[in-house]
């Protein structure tokens, strides 16, 4: 009677018992795992009673030829065949119910796999054609931009070469001018100042052009601050009677190494738009100073509009103005302050701006010195 003892006991012992038949009970289809689990669940009581039946009889009624029957057959034949394959059936029911749910969850789970790996099969092809696309999409965009930046270099070479000679033309009216009536002087000094102002505008498109085509080149060397910042101031306040522009330099500053002719354009385009930005006039000061025995800096104040703090960052962007009612009756292209950033940051420097609207701005920036009086030196900027 082990065999029921075993059957009865936890599942560790159980499940010895259980891979014997593993191999042909548990499949694939839940329905038929179910019918073969209930055939054994009848089939093995049915077995156990008989084996049961069997040996009693073999035991009690063979020995006395069937003449006498012992009465503990009837108790041992109902308490192992019967109360034993009974509790067998109830443990074969059970595992068959644990079974069948655990083959129906394996089932569903192999089912949802089957449907994830599917939608893991048509996103990925998605994902590869959408990446081909997009690969194609940038190759257009990148061949687009080439193209434009050819052409706009282009048309800026063949506007500036017209440009040069009328500009050429109208200085030489100016040595004239006194001679002119006065409605004629006014006209040509329109023309010389639109003429000037639009050669600036090419010009700035040139260089931000080569600067973004990686061709931008500094030929960096000593520079002496005082002379060239005292060249501009001098220059702007002719352009600007209406502003006082004040010049204040450390004693003794070092040179900078830096690109003269970029370091001019630099401060020239900072102090046109310090006066530019005050439209009521005002005090537009030039400083500079050592910051450290390693760095000088430039900047320029004004008392004009100011910026808003959450667009001092945005002022440095291509082509971005100040979005307001005076910012716009100011004439402007947004690109000064990118490219003045481009340029010192190619120089290792940096520039920022302090502003409070309503209350002027002042713009810094730093350059390195330099610490022996060298040869020029080429560098680049991609």
């Amino acid at each position: 009677m082990s065999i029921v003892w075993l059957l009865s006991y936890d599942g560790g012992v159980r499940m010895a018992v259980i891979p014997q038949l593993k191999g042909r009970l548990i499949t694939d289809d839940p329905g038929a795992l179910d019918r073969r689990m209930r055939w054994v669940q009848v089939g093995l009581p049915v077995i156990l009673f008989l084996i049961v039946l069997v040996y009693e009889t073999m035991e009690h009624l063979v020995p006395t030829h069937f003449r006498h029957v012992n009465p503990n057959f009837f108790g041992e034949v109902g308490f192992f065949g019967i109360l034993g394959p009974g509790v067998v059936a109830i443990i074969l029911g059970w595992i068959g119910r644990q079974v069948g749910e655990r083959q129906r969850a394996e089932a569903a789970v192999r089912q949802l796999n089957a449907e994830l790996e599917a939608k893991v099969r048509e996103r990925t092809r998605r994902l590869e054609d959408a990446n081909r696309e997009l690969a194609r999409k940038n190759e257009e965009l990148q061949t687009l931009d080439r193209l434009k930046d050819e052409f706009v270099t282009l048309v800026s070479h063949e506007l500036l070469a017209p440009l040069t000679s009328i500009n050429g033309g109208l200085e030489m009216m100016t040595e004239v001018m006194d001679e002119l009536p006065p409605s004629h002087r006014d006209t040509i000094e329109i023309m010389r100042r639109e003429s000037s102002r639009l050669t600036d505008l090419v010009r700035k498109i040139l260089d931000v052009s080569t600067l973004e085509a990686g061709r931008f080149r500094i030929r960096a060397g000593p520079v002496a601050l005082p002379p060239l910042l005292r060249k501009w101031v001098r220059h702007h306040q002719s352009k600007a009677p209406q502003c006082e522009l004040w010049l204040d330099t450390a004693s003794n500053l070092p040179f900078v190494l830096a690109d003269e002719e970029y370091l001019a354009e630099i401060v020239h385009n900072l102090l046109d738009n310090a006066i530019k930005y005050s439209p009521g006039g005002g005090l537009i000061q030039v400083r500079a100073w050592l910051k450290d025995p390693n760095t000088v800096a430039v900047s320029v104040s004004d008392q004009g509009l100011g910026i808003p703090a959450q667009l001092q960052e945005r002022i440095f962007e291509k082509f971005y103005r100040v979005d307001g009612r005076e910012s716009k009756e100011v004439y402007g292209h947004g690109l000064g302050l990118y490219f003045a950033r481009k340029v010192v940051e190619a120089h290792g420097g940096q520039i920022s701006v302090d502003s409070e609207p309503g209350r002027g701005s002042t713009f810094t920036f730093t350059l390195p010195v330099a610490t022996e009086m060298v040869n020029a030196t080429e560098g680049s900027f991609d």
